[in-house]
């Protein structure tokens, strides 16, 4: 299974010719002290991972042959999980910083069409962050269901400029995934909506709510009951039906004014 993964399913992208070679190595000694065999890792790619989404990629000297049909194998392959540090640049500071973000004609069309045309914002600039893009990147690529795991700062959680994105990532995310035999489906968007501080109590329960250890792996926290097993999931179920419900009154609740 773990040679399979390794040769068919694990892909990499790197830009940069030193973090390409550093990321092809560091995957083909975690493969080697995983197995003991040492084994060319074939999946990685010199391209930008952005441009995988455009109908051609711009050419370069130094993208071979075997390079481009890497890249095409990754474009036609089914991917159901993302891994990634996105790069964080709402905009240069000054013209001389000679750090202005790229265009990137299909991903800048999703972003425009779905965060920027669901925001209340006046002004939507900071969604031409690449960390934006990569989150639209990612949930288009995935398709209708997968994993994405990036390591991005926390703006778009309360930023009015975020609103249209944490609307369409509200949609996104409709199902909880309890243990390796339970998934809850079918939750409304609106439930993420009833937010305690800057997160929805659905969130701050499944934060408290989950087997954890200490970082010695000596002390770990279960919420689970062994005399009642449906514990955590009624307690979902009864989370989203007082999100929902206080969403409704709060709604329903004639205009205040001062």
């Amino acid at each position: 299974m773990l040679r399979h993964k390794y040769r068919e399913e694990l892909n990499c992208n790197e830009l940069m010719l030193l973090p390409y070679y550093v990321a092809s190595m560091n995957i083909e000694h975690a493969f080697w002290d995983a197995t003991g065999d040492y084994e060319a890792f074939e999946g990685i790619c010199l391209v930008d991972t952005f441009e995988t989404a455009e109908k051609t990629q711009r050419a370069f000297d130094v993208f071979n042959g075997a390079n481009t049909a890497r890249v095409q194998q990754q474009r036609k392959a089914p991917i159901k999980v993302i891994v990634a540090n996105p790069p964080y640049n709402a905009g240069q500071i000054q013209e001389n910083d000679n750090n202005k973000n790229r265009k990137y004609e299909e991903i800048d069309r999703r972003v425009r069409v779905t965060y920027a045309a669901d925001s209340q914002a006046t002004l939507v600039r900071k969604l031409s962050d690449p960390y934006v893009k990569a989150i639209r990147f990612a949930a288009d690529r995935i398709g209708d269901a997968g994993v994405v795991c990036y390591v991005n700062n926390d703006s778009f959680v309360a930023e009015k400029s975020f609103d249209g994105m944490r609307k369409h990532l509200g949609k996104d995310r409709d199902s909880i995934r309890y243990n390796e035999f339970l998934s809850l489906a079918g939750i409304p968007q609106e439930t993420f909506d009833y937010r305690l501080g800057n997160r929805s109590a659905l969130e701050w329960v499944i934060d408290q709510y989950r087997v954890t250890r200490d970082e010695h792996g000596k002390i770990t926290s279960d919420p689970n009951r062994d005399d009642d097993e449906q514990y955590i999931v009624r307690l979902v179920g009864q989370v989203i039906t007082v999100s929902l419900e206080t969403r409704r009154i709060v709604a329903g609740l004639p205009p205040f004014t001062i």
